[in-house]
This record gives structure tokens, C-alpha cells and sequence, in this order.
């Protein structure tokens, strides 16, 4: 292999490192900003909408009508 060639493949090698850090830059950015929509949704809903106690499943007694 000549050196011009051998010079060739470092470079093609090199690039194609560069290609996947971009990408990865993108994708990692991308994640960042959904994750800050989310955020900025979520502190936007009042501290009573925020409180998980009301997807909790009721106990039977909590379930029980009384039709009297």
C-alpha cells in the first residue's frame, strides 16, 4: 500500500468516526430537547394534577355503594 493510500484510509477511517459522533450528537440533542418539552409541560400542570395518589386502584371498601 503507498502512502497516498495509506494516507486515504486514515482519512476515510477518520470521517467516518466523524459521521457517527455527529449522529449520535443529533440523536443525543434530539433527547434533550424532548426531555425539556417534557419538563416545561410538567411544571406547567397545577401541584394537585401532579399527585399519582389518584391512579392508585381503590380497596374493596372504597368500592362498595351503598343503593339504601
Amino acid at each position: 500500500m503507498s502512502s497516498l493510500q495509506r494516507h486515504i484510509a486514515v482519512v476515510t477511517d477518520t470521517t467516518a468516526n466523524l459521521i457517527a459522533q455527529l449522529r449520535e450528537l443529533h440523536l443525543l440533542r434530539e433527547e434533550v430537547r424532548k426531555a425539556e418539552e417534557f419538563y416545561a409541560e410538567q411544571s406547567q400542570v397545577p401541584i394537585d394534577e401532579k399527585d399519582t395518589t389518584h391512579h392508585r386502584v381503590p380497596t374493596a371498601d372504597q368500592t362498595k355503594v351503598d343503593f339504601q
